[in-house]
């Protein structure tokens, strides 16, 4: 086999029930030339055997087993191994459509660049896999060299759009280059602190306004989730990490407070909603205290004026964090999760 021109690196942790549709996402493609790097990060269930089956009806698939280290060791574990010109990160347990290898390909042959960035599905499943909600997510049509052009506007959206690795393709040679690697022992923010650096490095990037990606929203009953102990100061090194690239990219002083101060409030909803939703060995008054930690920080606190709600309910958000009124937080939430 020629030497491949993407490398499809699919990390597989306990995703049995979805890893076969991943799979054949890829090897339907309309575009052929590539590998499919399953790494099996030590995954209890048969999730590895599943992938083994299409090993053998494919050599493209290539199935490497390491022990569990998380989902950005194995990301840095494929990086290593992948012999493509071009890698492409993917979840196990979403798929992709058919052309997305071959689009790609096409913009690369106009636009041979560092990173490629595209629009994605968000949708949303029952237990049984149907469909029942549809979210479009569309990027823009849009070669960005950086430090040369006016970069695209700033909101919320693109923010989104920036995030994630799995609506992205990334030079091997640029990779390597820099030596860019997730961060081992990560979670929650891992793709956007690896595209806060790529971004800070990248001379170019195009943005592609097709949907390739179908990133599954599944239901998962809150009793089952358990609440990350550490979810702020993940949110903070977050926080952190954009300013440098939105800086380089030539967005002004108050716009990039602005961006923070919207990422930061987004981190805080899902910091309190991670604390009161899901289980913790918490008490009440142990949650509170948590809570009044997060409204109290400098950083909450140097970032909220700058934050700009879209609605009354954000507007009412904003406001009992900047006086942090944290009781009328637990129970405003309390009371939703109740209704």
């Amino acid at each position: 086999m020629e030497n491949p021109f993407f490398s499809v690196i699919m990390p597989a942790y306990k995703v049995e029930k979805y890893i076969a549709k991943a799979i054949e996402s890829v090897l339907n493609q309309s575009f052929e030339n590539f590998e499919l790097l399953v790494i099996n990060d030590g995954s209890p269930d048969s999730s590895a055997e599943l992938a083994k089956d299409y090993v053998s009806l494919d050599p493209r698939v290539k199935l490497l087993n390491k022990e569990n280290g998380g989902l950005s060791d194995a990301r840095n574990f494929g990086i290593k191994h992948a012999k493509g010109s071009y890698l492409y990160f993917m979840d196990s347990d979403d798929w992709i459509e058919g052309n997305l290898l071959e689009k790609i390909h096409d913009q690369i042959q106009i636009n041979p660049v560092d990173i490629y960035v595209f629009g994605y599905y968000l949708d949303q499943e029952d237990d049984q896999g149907k469909l029942l909600q549809r979210q479009i997510m569309h990027a823009y049509n849009y070669k960005f060299d950086i430090g040369r052009e006016k970069a695209p506007k700033l909101n919320s959206h693109f923010m989104g759009l920036l995030g994630y690795a799995w609506n992205k393709v990334y030079s091997k040679i640029f990779i390597d280059y820099y030596h860019l690697r997730f961060d081992k022992g990560i979670s929650l923010v891992e793709d956007m602190l690896f595209n806060a650096i790529a971004y800070q490095k990248a001379n170019a990037l195009v943005m592609i306004e097709e949907c390739f990606y179908h990133y599954i929203s599944r239901e998962v009953p809150t009793l089952i989730k358990s609440y990350h102990k550490d979810a702020f100061e993940l949110i903070l090194t977050k926080h952190r990490a954009i300013k440098p690239f939105l800086a380089k990219w030539g967005y002004s002083k108050t716009k990039i407070k602005q961006t923070m101060a919207n990422n930061l409030v987004m981190g805080i909803q899902y910091c309190v909603n991670n604390l009161l939703y899901y289980k913790s060995d918490l008490t009440a008054a142990e949650k509170k205290k948590y809570i009044n930690e997060i409204l109290q920080h400098k950083e909450t606190k140097k970032y909220i004026d700058y934050y700009q709600p879209a609605t009354k309910s954000d507007q009412l958000y904003k406001k009992l964090i900047k006086y942090r009124l944290s009781s009328v937080l637990m129970y405003i939430k309390s009371w939703k999760k109740a209704a």
